[in-house]
Order: C-alpha cells, then structure tokens, then sequence
C-alpha cells in the first residue's frame, strides 16, 4: 500500500496522477513517498481517495525494494 501521498517529491517519489486510479481521484496531481512510513489506525483515515493501478502499485513496491537492498 503506498505509504504517504504528498504534492511534494523527494528523490525517491512515485508520481500519482489521475491516470493511475482505476476508480477515484485526487484533486491534484501528487507523489507517493515511500520513504515516509507511518502507521495509520483506520479512524483517521476520512474517505477512500479510490483505487490505484497494479502498475503504480508495482512502481511503489520496487521503490521500496531498492531502498531496503
């Protein structure tokens, strides 16, 4: 799951754009920043955005792989 989306990148961002959602949207076009985990308890979380590519999805996973080699 990405892990913080952000209008801001950082060196390793993954764009999230509104082509990325199979269903859903945001309003701008935004970065997954898989350098910045947090742990998020389901009653902070407002409303579900959509839903994101497998593609991206990838894209973020293989992000994380290399920063963890």
């Amino acid at each position: 799951m990405p892990d913080h989306i952000a209008n801001s990148k950082d060196i390793h961002s993954v764009p999230l754009l509104a082509a990325d959602f199979l269903t859903g949207s945001l309003p701008v076009n935004s970065f997954i920043r898989p350098t910045r985990l947090f742990t998020a308890d389901k009653n902070i979380v407002l409303r579900k955005a959509g839903l994101i590519k497998v593609k991206t999805i990838n894209d973020v996973t293989q992000t994380i792989i290399k920063l963890i080699q």
